[in-house]
Parts: structure tokens; sequence; C-alpha cells
């Protein structure tokens, strides 16, 4: 293979098993988020270890259920009342399964569930467990989500071997086997038949799905099927009880290499997936797509190594994305494109250190582990004190006064945050409930509301820009010295043998992030926010969310309730919208109120409703739970109405805006899952009310671009000034134009952010309503739709998004 575009992926070992790894036996938990920060492994001992990054360091803990022959396959799905990702196993006899903290949940031998052959892989959700063999395919089903699973139906392979399979879930609660067979052949499984087959050029070895669609009633619907040919062609399938297979993509190497294994992940982050690929002859190739929607090769790299699994997430202790590899010599490593902070272990001694720690005796682990993580946490200490020090010692003689006076108010204000730590430390005893307060005022962005699609009170734009800009222009300059220096500057207090703490500013949505690295888990976090109105986001999920277990006290606490009891970091961030409360509406006209979500369940109660409303509009101020039915709201920036009518068992939503609506549902969908809320939810989108938002934004866009070509013009007069007098011979639009270029000149500087903002707007629109409507592969039109906001291509965004102008 023959590349050279520029990319290079950092390559990071991380377990040396020495051939103890098998086939199958990675996955990365969670399966279904992409930012799954930890994964597990089979070994030939039986075990399942789980593998976490603390401190810098790859920690592996033994599960505590094991089987007594080497793991053949490894799978994570939901399982029970809660949907909860559980951790599914086999060695080809019995198949178990546990919680990520060794609880059993389930374990059972193929003879008992009436299997007659050995299995090769698993796959389990909701209450099923599918079995394949190069026989058949087995499906089982649990009333009781314990032991007494039984055998509900199975396909029988005649004349052909079946080399892989996966599951898709179209609707809620169906779901189908998609075989790849060794006659060259695809087949829809329903039941014990056999009732769709595609035949292709080559012999399909692997089939993949891909996790995207957002979460529905507890279900996470799939109907796109990836299938890997062994003339290494990958081919897309959108697929169905209906419809058959339907294929929609086809993508064919340069290179005609015998497949081996292959993995689809949006590694850069950008809304399309990107793939890997393994072949036999020990390469590794990296495909992005480009705004043609094909895939382009960037990087390929030999390893010696034949890979047996590839999974995509996060695992290095810094959000940055991987592909993780494990291979038939029993390595697991990790590539990834950005790696500025990689795990300590990657060499091979300390990594075989680890694993006989693992598999040693809880003593001997723990010890370890608290000595690694002293040196690790006191060698962070003094790079991080080393990298204040170098803040300190900042030439400025290279920079205008301008900058200077502003750098100094910078660092001055660090100092201020500083020095309020450290009397906070003096005070925080280190016990089980440790509370943490952070005493500072931090301002953001008031347009990160609008994207929440909270309801807020009317203000003039230049009101609403003042809000917005106190912490950006912190923010700004920050990112300015960062520059300067070399490195990312960041308000740090470290404790080694307790608590470290890392503040920094996030320029792009104008938080404030808040990172914990802890010598223990946590139960409580408490922080002063000094304002009323902040929102709290927790990135990773392990701290309780705004909508789940998060209060404010009446001295402006925000105590939070810690949800995983096994987690040494924490990440909050922090979203400034003082000054912005809902506007409630007496009556609003029902012609523009075109889309609904009606949500019902058994047990649902008004207090339900009325919590999902606080969480929803900003500074509620209804107090009566009871009297919910009719409210109207107006959100008077997006000029869009909301109202709500009470039904028996539930409640219906109606708005005019589509981006709502997608909101509610995302909202009302996590409180649920999260509380055990047995809810049906149901949507109606109109078409016409998409043609009505984008209307509107396209006029917002217009109005900020109107003001960039007066800002062109007006230079063009300024230069005219400098040789002419008297410009009444310009016309009377040139004459207002320079009349009024006080007041263009403010505009500009809040310009960029405000068309970055209504152009995130339209994508926001695009997306949700492409994910209302079901009409799946719109990430691939992603780029192209953020390249014609860029050009101002109005007709062109209009016939994208199928709408006439």
């Amino acid at each position: 293979m023959q590349v050279d575009k520029g990319l290079k992926f950092n390559k990071t070992e991380y377990i040396d098993y020495s051939k103890q790894a098998n086939k199958g036996c990675l996955q990365i938990l969670p399966k279904k988020d992409y930012k799954a920060k930890t994964f597990v492994v089979g070994t030939e001992e039986g075990k399942i270890i789980h593998y976490k990054p603390l401190n810098g360091y790859l920690h592996g803990e033994p599960l505590k259920v094991k089987l007594n022959n080497p793991i053949k396959s490894v799978e994570i799905g939901s399982w029970g009342k809660d949907f909860r990702d559980r951790i599914f196993f086999t060695d080809g006899i019995k198949i178990a399964a546990q919680t990520k903290r060794s609880k059993q949940v389930f374990q059972k031998s193929l003879q008992q569930m009436n299997m007659n052959y050995r299995t090769d892989k698993i796959w389990a959700e909701d209450h099923y467990i599918w079995t394949q063999s190069q026989i058949e395919i087995n499906q089982s089903f649990s009333k009781q989500f314990n032991n007494q699973t039984e055998k509900q139906a199975y396909y029988e392979a005649k004349n052909f071997q079946v080399n892989d399979f996966s599951i898709i879930n179209p609707q809620k609660g169906q779901y189908y086997p998609i075989l790849c067979s060794s006659d060259n052949k695809i087949r829809f499984i329903n039941q014990s038949i056999s009732v769709h087959e595609e035949e292709l050029e080559a012999q399909p070895i692997i089939s993949n799905i891909e996790f995207r669609t957002p979460w529905v009633n507890k279900a996470n619907l799939y109907d796109n099927v990836y299938i890997g040919l062994e003339n290494g062609h990958i081919l897309n399938y959108k697929s169905g009880l209906e419809l058959g297979f339907k294929k929609t993509w086809e993508f064919k190497p340069e290179e005609n290499i015998k497949l081996n294994k292959f993995k689809l992940y949006d590694i850069t982050k950008k809304g399309i997936p990107d793939l890997m690929l393994a072949y036999n002859d020990q390469s590794l190739a990296y495909y992005s797509q480009n705004i043609n929607n094909e895939f382009e090769l960037l990087w390929s790299n030999s390893y010696n190594l034949k890979p047996l699994d590839i999974e995509g997430g996060e695992i290095s202790d810094v959000a940055y994305s991987e592909f993780i590899i494990s291979t038939e010599e029993g390595k697991i490593f990790g590539l990834g494109e950005k790696t500025k902070r990689q795990l300590k272990n990657t060499g091979e001694k300390k990594v075989k250190k680890l694993v006989k720690g693992s598999q040693g005796t809880q003593n001997d682990n723990n010890i370890n582990n608290q000595a690694n993580n002293n040196i690790s946490q006191q060698q962070d200490l003094k790079n991080k004190l080393d990298s204040q020090q170098n803040l300190e010692n900042i030439n400025l003689q290279d920079i205008s006064s301008t900058k200077q006076k502003e750098i100094a108010d910078v660092k001055s204000h660090l100092d201020e945050i500083q020095e309020k730590l450290k009397k906070i430390e003096k005070k925080q005893e280190f016990q089980d409930e440790t509370k943490i307060n952070l005493n500072e005022k931090k301002n953001s962005s008031s347009l990160y509301q609008d994207y929440q699609n909270n309801f807020t009170q009317s203000q003039s734009q230049n009101e609403q820009k003042d809000q917005g800009n106190k912490f950006e222009n912190l923010a700004n300059l920050l990112n300015q010295q960062s520059d300067i220096e070399g490195k990312q500057n960041k308000l740090q207090k470290n404790q080694p043998w307790r608590v470290q703490y890392e503040l920094s500013a996030n320029q792009e949505d104008g938080s404030l992030e808040l990172l914990l690295i802890c010598e223990h888990p946590l139960k409580m976090i408490m922080i002063n926010s000094e304002i009323k109105d902040v929102q709290f986001e927790n990135p990773d999920n392990n701290i309780a969310k705004m909508t789940q277990n998060y209060t404010i006290n009446q001295n402006n606490n925000a105590v939070f309730t810690i949800l995983k009891e096994d987690v040494f970091e924490y990440k909050i961030k922090m979203y400034v919208i003082e000054g912005i409360q809902g506007i409630l509406k007496e009556k609003v006209s029902e012609e523009f109120l075109r889309n609904s979500l009606t949500v019902q369940g058994q047990n649902l109660q008004n207090s339900d409703i009325y919590f999902w409303l606080n969480n929803f509009i900003s500074g509620l101020e209804i107090q009566d739970e009871q009297n919910l039915d009719g409210l109207s709201f107006e959100n008077p920036f997006k000029q869009s109405f909301f109202r709500i009518k009470m039904l028996d068992n539930g409640c219906t939503f109606y708005s005019d805006s589509i981006t709502t609506i997608h909101a509610l549902k995302d909202l009302i969908t996590e409180d649920s899952n999260m509380r055990g809320k047995q809810v049906d939810i149901k949507w109606d989108i109109d078409s016409k009310s998409l043609k009505r938002n984008l209307k509107f934004l396209r006029n917002k866009i217009r109005e900020n671009k109107r003001v960039l070509d007066q800002q062109a013009l007006l230079e063009g007069i300024e230069d005219l000034k400098q040789n002419e007098q008297n410009l009444d011979f310009l016309s009377d639009e040139l004459q207002q134009i320079y009349n009024q270029r006080v007041q263009i000149q403010e505009q500009i500087k809040n310009l960029p952010k405000n068309l970055d903002y209504l152009k995130k707007l339209v994508i926001q629109l695009y997306c949700n309503y492409s994910k209302l409507k079901g009409n799946y592969g719109f990430e691939q039109n992603i780029e192209k739709l953020s390249i014609l906001l860029d050009k101002y291509k109005y007709k062109q965004i209009f016939e994208l998004m199928n709408v006439s102008e």
C-alpha cells in the first residue's frame, strides 16, 4: 500500500498476554457508548478481566465469575428489567453473564438449554440470547431474567457453514439474525426460516453493527448491517422483515488482499463512520469519508501481528478516540490519531507485572496499585508545578501592550481562584463523604441555553451578547496565552495523597470543566456556584446528571450524588445562564403547533411531567403541578411555541419546533430509563414545520451576513474618505452605512460567534428531523451541509434537506 496523507497513528501498547487472548475475546464497555473508556478481555483460564485507566495506569481486575475452559467469545448486551449492560461470555460449553462488579446474572450449560453444538459466538439483547456454531443459530428466551432460559427457535444450516452473524433490531422488540454463509450468501432469519437471501460475489466472512440510532423506549434500534467479504469489499445493507436487503453502498479497496476483520467507528467525531481494515497479510488500513462520501485511504501500516478483533473507544484517560486491536499473538494495543497523554505502562515489563498482579492476591494487588498511584500522582504534581512556573516566566516583550494587560488580568484572575482553592484545602478533611467547594463566579455563553432548547425571556440582542461574552473572553485569552507558551494552561490544584483538581476553560462551548482525580471513590460532591442559574453536566456519566440527583440548596450549593462506586475520576461541566427565565403564555395559536410528542404510562403521574418541565424550561414559575393542562410557553429568540395537553396516564407536548420535540424526547427517555419508569413515547412530525424552521434560521443568518457585507462596503468608504473630503456623491444606502459605522463595528465583534451558533442550529435541525423521521444515512451529509452553510448556498441547503425554498 502506498499512501502519504500526512496522518500518523500513535500506537499504545496496552497488554501482552503471551498468547492468552482468544478470538472475539475483546469488548469495549459500554458497547453503545461512543465515550467508552474501559474494556474486558477473556483469557485461557476462563476468566474475564476488566481493564480501565486509573491515574495514568491501566488497572486490570479479574471478575469473580469464571468458566472452566478458554473463553471463546465475549459480548456486551442489555439484560433484565433495568436493561443495563451485562458482560456475556462463553467457553463453547457454558454461557455466563455478570455485572462489572462481578455479580453473577446468568450461567447455564448449552446442554441445559437444549443446544446440540458448541457455540463459537454469542449475542445478548433485551431478554434474548443467540448462539452460533458452524451448523446452526439458536435463539433462547428468558421471561424471569434468570437461569430459567429456554430454547425458543433455531435455524439449521444445510450444505453450507455459518461464518458469522449479527442481530438487527429495526423495530421495538423485534430481533432478526443476519447470517454470513460459506455459499457466498447472506440470509435474513425469522424464527427458524430464512425469509430473505442475497447472493454476493465473494464469501461473506464477517458482519458488523454500528450503534448510531438514538435510544427509543429503552431499546436501541438498528437496521443497518455491514458485511465484509473475503476479497476485502465492505457492503452496507438496510434490512427489515418486509424490506429484505437494500444495499446502500459498497466499498472496494484498491488492494486485493484477503480481509480478516474490520470495524466502523467515528474516531474523528465528525458524525460519519471511519473504517479500519485488518488483512491476512498482517497489515492495517484506515479509511475516512471525504466530502463526496467516498472512503479514502489515509493510513496503512504493518505490525507483524494478526488481528483477531477490533473495537473503537476512548481507552486512554484523555478524551481521544482509538481503535483497540487484539491479536493472535496475545497482544492488545491502541491506534489513535491524537494521543497527547498515553498510559504509562507501555513497557513490556510493567505490563506483565500488571497482569500478574491482577491474578495474584488481593493484598498484593492493592499494594502494587497504591505504589503505582503514588508515584504517578507525585510525578503529575511535579509536571504541573513546573508548568505553572513556566506560566510565570512568559516573556511578554513580544506581545502588544494591549495583550500584555489582558494576559496580566487573566493571570490575576487565576491567582484569585488558586488562593480560594488553598483556603478550601485547609478546611477540607478527606472523609468518605467528601465535599468540594469552588467559590468563583463564572460566565459563559447564554446561547448554550438556546441550544438546549430552554424557553427564555425576550431580551434585546445586545443584552444577550453581553451575558455571553464575559467568560468566553477569558477562554479566548487563555487560548492565546497557550499558543504563546505552546502548552495547555490549566489552573491546577494537586494533593497526591488526597484529591487532584484541574480547572480548565473550553473555548468551543464557553464552559468551565472541573476534573477530579481521587485516591478513593467519592460519595458526594458539593459545588458553591455563587450564581443561582448555573447548569451542570457530567460528560462521563459518573455523577448524577442535572435531571437526576442534582440539587441546589438555599446557599446555591450544587450537590451531586455519585452513581458509580468504583470510579476514581470525575468530570463536571458548568454553564452560567443567569438572567434567563421562561415566558408563560396565556394562549398559543394551534395552527403553528404541527409537531407532537405523546408520553403515556400506567404509573405516570403529574409530578413526573412537572419534573420534566422544570428541567426543560429555565425558571419555571408554575408551583401547582396539578394545573398543567393547556400551559403554553414562548421562545422569543426562535419565535417558537410550546403547549401541554394532559391525557389519562400521560400528556402530549405540541410545538412548531422540531428541535424542541427531539430534545424533550431525549430528556424523557433518559430520565425514564434512569428512574425505571415504563413509558410509551410516540411522536408525529409535520414536514411543513421543517420548512418554517429552516426559513427562520436562514433569515437570521442573512441578517448577520448583511452586516458582513456592510463592513466590506464600510472599509471601501473609509479608504475613499482618505482622498475625498466630501462624500455627498455617495448613494443614500452608502451614506446610511457610513453614518452607522459605530453600530456596525460593534456588531462585527460578536458576528463570528453568532453565525457559528446559527449554522449549528441548522445542522442540529437537520439531524433531529432525520432521526425523528427515521431517515438513516443522514450523517454522511453533515460535512456537505456545513460547507454549504459556510458558503451561504441557501438553495442547495434546501435541496439537501428536500425542502422547497
